[in-house]
């Protein structure tokens, strides 16, 4: 088992000692993020668009979620009650420095996750995944 190293880009404030005395990470509600349209997923909208391209035995269970009064709309809710603690695995980024850590007058913070953490299949809480930018 290995472990996962995240950087995390920081202004110097309360918020990040407070954070560092209590040993806690700040997780965000999806409006709070500064770009408008990350975490903001329409998930009946992404169903019926799954269900356009799909075909077979997958088209036809996720049809019958599809049909279940409220199912779709409840995922909606549980996941915009969700929070986000962004990492970035690049330490040397001019533009994260700039950004995050206050014009480069921050810090960056290294954290260092055991794979048990992230990758566990009975854990609903935590995950680990990758920003991908689409059209």
């Amino acid at each position: 088992m290995s472990n996962y190293v995240f950087f995390k880009f920081r202004e110097i404030n309360k918020y990040l000692i407070d954070s560092l005395v209590k040993g806690n990470l700040y997780f965000a509600h999806p409006a709070q993020l500064n770009d408008p349209f990350d975490c903001q997923i329409d998930i009946k909208r992404s169903a019926e668009n799954a269900i356009s391209k799909l075909s077979g035995k997958k088209k036809e269970n996720l049809s019958k979620l599809a049909g279940l009064d409220g199912y779709f709309d409840q995922i909606q809710k549980d996941t915009g009650n969700s929070g986000i603690c962004s990492f970035s695995l690049e330490l040397e980024s001019s533009l994260l420095w700039s950004h995050y850590a206050k014009e480069h007058q921050g810090l960056c913070l290294t954290y260092d996750f055991p794979e048990s953490f992230l990758i566990d299949e009975s854990n609903e809480i935590t995950g680990v995944a990758p920003v991908e930018y689409e059209d």
